[in-house]
């Protein structure tokens, strides 16, 4: 349901009990050689670490005589049950504020809950693991991802897909979709993981991780990394702006930003994933959902089909026409885009996307399967 969340509290609701875990990281200077203000850090110690035990990365913001508040950054899944790939729910919500003020409490800072129930929330990453079934592979579906043809607006991440191709992440500054194979991040070293603490994840899912014959996990996250874009998106889906930690710990919240993003970014591409693989087979499905175009059109629109679903993708083609014709030529071309994904059906795709799609709309929780 829920990932990564940045909350933020005042002065006035927390003690810091324990100065010396707080270390000077950076300060802004003024004009004359002071500072604006300064940042200082409490993150796990060496020996937490090592004992595998997680903590909140906490950023202390001093203004200088302005005031001073708190940002705790953490993954609502793993303070609460050690990994991210069992998923929180919105019952868990009261145990999951006991286990923050807990380890709070041990990192030096004293608060309250119902203060950390209703600090302001500056960010938060809605995310979901869904069980693929079908004997579709993980990975494959990813390549498939990386063929879709994104706004101007978005940018696609290769690295990570070209790094064992276990993960694709769709992107601007302010926000991200990202879907990645959840079983082969797991298996994968901390610092090449898409998720941090992967030592203690590791640790808590040693039983599942160990068995032969694991289950395919996508994970599909949304970052609002901004709080701007935050604000953008929960007023776009009917929600209020300027979020508590209550507010956002609602399953669905989170179910609707997901499906958004889905519906936005993957949807206007289902043209990339239908069933008719063969060259005939996708001129033929033209011509039936076009029965008044003319057959130079529907050719012209199957070998547009042709190229987007190649291994490049609607990104590759684009580049190769770039090369040789200016941008407006991409965007005369693109356009006819709209006109192949017209009347596609969930049924007309591969079983992995109507998976995914029902996925999250049901939004329940998945569950390790251990053999």
């Amino acid at each position: 349901m829920l990932d990564t969340v940045i909350l933020n509290i005042p002065k006035s609701q927390f003690t810091i009990l324990k100065k010396d875990r707080f270390h000077l990281i950076g300060s802004k200077p003024n004009l004359y050689g002071g500072s604006i203000y300064r940042l200082y850090a409490n993150n796990a110690t060496a020996a937490e670490k090592k004992a595998l035990i997680y903590r909140p990365q906490l950023t202390l913001i001093d203004r200088l005589g302005r005031g001073e508040h708190l940002k705790i950054q953490f993954s609502a899944q793993t303070i609460l049950l050690g990994n991210n790939l069992q998923e929180v729910s919105e019952a868990n919500f009261g145990d999951e504020l006991d286990v923050l003020k807990k380890s709070l409490s041990e990192m030096g800072v004293r608060t309250e809950k119902e203060f950390l129930k209703y600090a302001s929330a500056m960010s938060f990453h809605p995310a979901k693991n869904i069980r693929i079934t079908g004997g579709y592979p993980t990975m494959g579906i990813i390549r498939d991802f990386t063929k879709i043809n994104l706004t101007e607006k978005m940018e696609m991440d290769y690295k990570d897909f070209k790094n064992g191709g276990h993960g694709v992440q769709f992107y601007a500054t302010s926000h991200a979709l990202t879907f990645y194979d959840k079983i082969k991040d797991l298996e994968k070293s901390e610092k090449k993981a898409y998720s941090s603490d992967q030592k203690i994840q590791q640790a808590s899912l040693l039983d599942f991780i160990q068995q032969k014959k694991k289950p395919e996990v996508m994970r599909v996250e949304v970052r609002l990394c901004e709080k701007t874009k935050m604000n953008s998106v929960l007023k776009q889906l009917g929600f209020g702006i300027n979020p508590t930690f209550a507010d956002i710990f609602k399953e669905e919240v989170c179910r609707k930003i997901l499906l958004n993003y889905f519906e936005t970014y993957i949807e206007p591409n289902f043209f990339i994933f239908t069933l008719d693989e063969s060259p005939q087979g996708i001129l033929r499905s033209i011509l039936r959902k076009n029965r008044k175009m003319k057959i130079g059109e529907a050719m012209k629109l199957a070998t547009l089909k042709i190229f987007c679903k190649d291994e490049g993708g609607a990104k590759g083609l684009r580049r190769i026409i770039e090369e040789r014709a200016s941008t407006r030529e991409w965007d005369r071309i693109s356009s006819k885009l709209k006109t192949l994904n017209r009347r596609i059906s969930l049924k007309s795709c591969h079983g992995y996307i109507k998976e995914i799609k029902q996925a999250l709309q049901r939004f329940k929780p998945y569950k390790p399967e251990i053999d």
